[in-house]
């Protein structure tokens, strides 16, 4: 049975139905068979944040709000709006307008209120009448332009508790058009633990003070270990701050209960799900932090008001070491005295022990230069296992193992 000519507002749970949320979409039915789609919806395959990307005008069928086997408008709860004595394709054409024009602004997808285009560059939650910027607020946004109150088509409850974000009606939209926020500093290491350096390797390697935010919390001092060489070179200096610096490894956020991820690791963590295969262990886990993390967001329905710290938290190994703190462990061991002339020959070591540890993963090359995938799969380790498998590999033969490098991995 077909339904009469109309547009109709459907909804489905929005990310599961564990969040009390809703999703909303329109669909226009010509009555005989031809249903049209205007939704919208982040550009990246998971939340919170990204653009709004709006699909108009398109066959239901092939939306990604696509009816499930088993599903009925019924079980989408759907609604024939009231038009009047206006032509359904009519006010239709204007609604796919309005949001071929809110897909085209590059506006922020934003479902924890958090604006990301400040001027003053810093993140804040939205006001109280801007609640979120989702699909939701497309949808607001394409009704009122068509001068139809969604308060008329959905309760009061389900206006504040339900549908998150629809209190937006996108009249002044984080993002697009707003001037963009600066650039953030790449390296994911806080200042407060460029600061630590200092007391391993004396006050020239301290962080000056204008790095330092002005209302971060410097920890006490850690006692030194008997890791923390006082003869370590400068030539090992460097390698020790080329292995702290830069960003984390996805094992590094792994490692972290999901309730301390910042926005920013939840952000990494979504753009990592999209490149990891099916069949890699930690694609599991990152979905799993991902849940969790959008889980802890919603209490009782709605977004909390701080739904993820702005700050990063540094990883700790299995045993409660800070990940820095086993960096400087392994540096230590591996170049204790070592030169300028004696560190390819430590870089090397340091490769081979590596891939002793990690057999089950795609070898280092041992060429003796502290590169990108050396730094990588030491963080991992680290963060996966602690430092200590790798000191007790140090200085054993390589007997029984195989040592890769790039012509034996061609034919590989």
């Amino acid at each position: 049975m077909q339904l009469p000519e109309g547009i109709y507002f459907e909804s489905t749970p929005a990310f599961n139905e564990s969040t009390g949320q809703q999703h909303a979409y329109l669909v226009f039915r010509d009555g005989k068979g031809d249903e049209r789609v205007i939704r919208g919806g982040p550009n990246v395959p998971l939340p919170p944040f990204g653009r709004i990307a709006i699909q108009a005008d398109i066959p239901l069928r092939d939306s990604k709000d696509a009816y499930e086997k088993g599903e009925t408008p019924s079980t989408r709860q759907a609604k024939r709006l009231v038009l009047g004595d206006r032509e359904p394709r009519t006010v239709w054409n204007e609604m796919v307008k309005r949001a071929k024009e809110i897909g085209n602004a590059r506006i922020n997808y934003d479902l924890l209120n958090i604006d990301v285009d400040r001027t003053d560059g810093e993140r804040t939650i939205l006001t109280k009448e801007h609640r979120g910027q989702n699909s939701n607020s497309v949808i607001r946004a394409v009704l009122e332009n068509s001068k139809l109150d969604v308060k008329k088509i959905i309760s009061e409850d389900e206006f504040f508790n339900r549908f998150h974000g629809i209190e937006n009606d996108l009249s002044n939209p984080a993002g697009g058009l707003n001037p963009k926020r600066p650039p953030e500093r790449k390296s994911s290491i806080r200042p407060t633990e460029k600061l630590r350096v200092d007391t391993i390797f004396g006050p020239e390697s301290a962080a000056p003070v204008s790095d330092l935010n002005a209302n971060a919390t410097i920890p006490d001092q850690p006692t030194k270990t008997e890791f923390s060489k006082s003869s370590i070179t400068p030539a090992a200096k460097e390698i020790e701050r080329t292995a702290l610096g830069g960003e984390e490894t996805l094992e590094e956020i792994l490692a972290k209960p999901p309730n301390s991820l910042s926005e920013t690791e939840v952000n990494r963590l979504t753009r990592e799900k999209g490149t990891l295969l099916s069949n890699d262990p930690r694609r599991e886990q990152v979905e799993n932090s991902l849940t969790a993390a959008h889980e802890k967001a919603f209490q009782n329905g709605r977004v909390s008001n701080q739904p993820f710290p702005l700050d990063i938290t540094p990883a700790s190994t299995p045993n409660g070491l800070p990940v820095s703190d086993g960096i400087k462990q392994v540096i230590g061991t591996f170049f204790e005295a070592a030169d300028d002339s004696g560190i390819p020959g430590g870089v090397s070591t340091l490769q081979t022990t590596l891939n002793r540890v990690e057999r089950d993963a795609l070898p280092l090359k041992v060429d003796g230069i502290f590169g990108d995938k050396t730094r990588d799969r030491l963080r991992a380790t680290i963060a996966q296992k602690g430092p200590e498998p790798i000191l007790s590999e140090f200085g054993d033969d390589n007997d029984g193992f195989d040592v890769y490098d790039d012509e034996d991995l061609a034919f590989a």
